[in-house]
């Protein structure tokens, strides 16, 4: 198998947003000015957490642009806090914590063992999705396997994270990246855009 190396510049997500927005303080910022400080994040990821952020009323509009076509808002953090105020109603990525959670206080886990242990009354983690995840988390080498699956049946194995995959609470998330190929060479062109 041929090895391919690619530069990738990691899109930055909510965390990132909420950090440059602190950082604008009092005078405030752009949706295109945050956007031009994210790599690989879409217009729409911008707008629609900003959004969420006025809703909550994280974020104030301090300022209306009369800025052709349609006008232009600033917006300012509402209090600086060191890390985003997390909605408790806000499910994204919820079941990857909890699903991460449970395998670094595991000792070893079958897929059922997993999905009960990660599980909480306000959150229910299905078979399926504990299954996805540790197929992606084996694919890169994440996870040792300690009992074999029989006919591919993730649900037959027993499964440890590695010690060196435990770097810390974050849950690994998956990023989806484009990049070009030179066919002749089989080498990578430029850098990848990623999207989380």
């Amino acid at each position: 198998m041929n090895t391919l190396v690619v530069n990738l510049a990691l899109p930055r997500g909510r965390d990132h947003y909420w950090k440059v927005a602190c950082e604008h303080g009092a005078k405030g910022f752009t949706a295109r000015e945050l956007l031009g400080q994210t790599s690989g994040v879409t217009r729409g990821m911008v707008r629609g957490w900003i959004k969420e952020m006025v809703e909550r009323g994280e974020l104030v509009i301090v300022e209306r642009r009369d800025v052709q076509p349609r006008g232009q808002l600033v917006y300012a953090v509402a209090r600086v806090t060191r890390k985003e105020p997390i909605d408790p109603d806000v499910k994204h990525g919820r079941v990857q914590r909890h699903l991460w959670t449970a395998m670094r206080n595991l000792t070893t886990f079958t897929i059922a063992e997993l999905a009960t242990a990660a599980s909480t009354d306000d959150v229910v983690i299905s078979r399926h999705s504990a299954a996805d995840f540790v197929r992606r988390l084996a694919q890169v080498g994440a996870l040792t396997t300690v009992r074999p699956t029989r006919a591919n049946n993730l649900n037959s194995g027993l499964w440890r994270l590695k010690r060196s995959a435990n770097t810390g609470p974050l849950a690994p998330r998956q990023v989806t990246a484009t990049f070009m190929i030179d066919r002749n060479t089989g080498k990578a062109l430029g850098s990848a855009e990623a999207r989380l």
